[in-house]
C-alpha cells in the first residue's frame, strides 16, 4: 500500500482541487493522511465535508495544535503512515490521474528504492503552462553530478519512496525552518554512492502550481539558506560545493545579505579547494567563482592555482 502525506496550512483556494485529484486514482490500494498545520482559514471544514460526502479512499486526518511548519506536518504524517511506499504531494497541487499506479509500477518493475516522476507546471487558477517529462534513467552520482546538484527539481513532492529508503536515508525533514526539502535531497544524492537506486520516470504525477504568495516567492530566510549551505558544505567536496553554490543561488530573491552569504561559503571552499579540484572545475563554476568573489587579490590567487596545476600537469606528459 502506498502511503500519501498532505500537509495542509491555508489552502481554502486550491484544496477541493487536490482532494478530487485523490479520488480520480486509479489504484485504489493506497491511504492518505491529512496534517492540518492549524489552518486559519476555512480549509479544514472543506476537507472534513469532503471527507464525509465525496471520499472513496481510506484516510486518516490529524491536526496540529500550534503551526509547526512543512517539514514536522510531513514528519508528522509519516509517524501515522501504514504503507510500504511513501508519497508526498501538496495540499495547492493535485495528481495526476495515473501518478500513484505508475510510479508503483516502475519501482516494482525496476526493483529501485525511489523513482521520480514527471511534473507539469499550472498557473494559479489550474491552466497548463509546461510539462517537464524526465528521460526515463536510472541515476548515479557522480555520472548525473550536475542535474542532481542543481539540474532538476529539489522538492519532497512527485516521488516515490520505499519505507526503507526513507527511514534509511531521508530519516526526517528539518523543522523550524523554510526550504526543508534541501537537506534531504542532497541527502538522497550522497546515497547513490552506496547500494541504493534511484530512477526518474517519464509519468506525470504532480500537476505543480504557481503561487504569486508561495513560499518559494516569499520573503527570503537567510538564516535558513545558511543552515542548509552549512550541511552542503560538510558533506560535500569543494569542487561540488562550488556547483551547488552556483545553482542554489538563482533559487532566492537577492539581496545584499544573500551575497554576503553566497560570498563567504564560495571563498571558503576556494581556500578548501584542492589545485586538482580547482583545475577540473567547469566553466559555469569558475565564472561564478569570479563573479560572486570580491576583491582581485583573492581572484588573482584562484586564476593563479589554476594556473599551477596547468603547469604542474604539463610537466607530467
Amino acid at each position: 500500500m502506498v502511503s500519501i502525506i498532505i500537509p495542509i496550512y491555508n489552502v481554502e483556494l486550491y484544496l477541493h482541487d487536490c482532494l478530487e485529484s485523490l479520488n480520480r486514482q486509479t489504484i485504489k490500494d493506497f491511504e492518505v493522511i491529512f496534517v492540518d498545520d492549524c489552518s486559519s482559514d476555512t480549509s479544514v471544514q472543506i476537507l472534513e465535508l469532503f471527507l464525509r460526502n465525496d471520499c472513496k479512499f481510506k484516510y486518516t486526518f490529524i491536526k496540529h495544535e500550534t503551526n509547526r511548519g512543512l517539514g514536522a506536518a510531513r514528519n508528522t504524517g509519516v509517524s501515522f503512515a501504514k504503507g510500504d511506499f511513501y508519497f508526498f504531494l501538496d495540499s495547492d497541487d493535485t495528481l495526476c490521474p495515473n501518478a500513484i499506479e505508475h510510479l508503483l509500477k516502475d519501482i516494482k518493475k525496476f526493483n529501485v528504492d525511489a523513482v521520480f516522476g514527471s511534473i507539469s507546471l499550472i498557473t494559479q487558477e489550474g491552466s497548463k503552462i509546461k510539462d517537464f517529462i524526465n528521460k526515463p534513467k536510472f541515476l548515479s552520482f557522480p555520472a548525473n553530478r550536475k542535474y542532481l546538484l542543481g539540474g532538476t527539481f529539489v522538492c519532497a513532492w512527485g516521488k516515490l519512496y520505499t519505507k526503507k529508503f526513507f527511514h534509511s536515508v531521508i530519516q526526517a525533514y528539518p523543522t523550524d525552518m523554510k526550504y526543508e526539502d534541501v537537506i534531504p535531497f542532497i541527502k538522497m544524492v550522497l546515497c547513490l554512492k552506496k547500494e541504493w537506486k534511484i530512477m526518474e520516470s517519464d509519468s506525470l504525477s504532480v500537476n505543480w502550481r504557481q503561487r504569486t504568495n508561495s513560499l518559494s516567492k516569499g520573503k527570503t530566510s537567510i538564516l535558513d539558506i545558511k543552515t542548509n549551505l552549512l550541511f552542503c558544505q560538510n558533506v560535500l567536496s569543494c569542487k561540488d560545493f562550488l556547483y551547488f553554490l552556483s545553482k542554489s543561488i538563482h533559487w532566492y530573491q537577492k539581496n545584499n545579505e544573500l551575497l554576503v552569504i553566497y560570498r563567504n561559503f564560495s571563498k571558503k571552499a576556494i581556500r578548501d579547494a584542492s589545485i586538482y579540484e580547482l583545475f577540473t572545475l567547469d566553466s559555469r563554476s569558475v565564472k561564478y567563482a569570479l563573479e560572486i568573489i570580491d576583491g582581485e587579490a583573492t581572484k588573482n590567487i584562484f586564476l593563479a592555482r589554476i594556473k599551477l596545476f596547468y603547469k604542474i600537469y604539463r610537466n607530467n606528459i
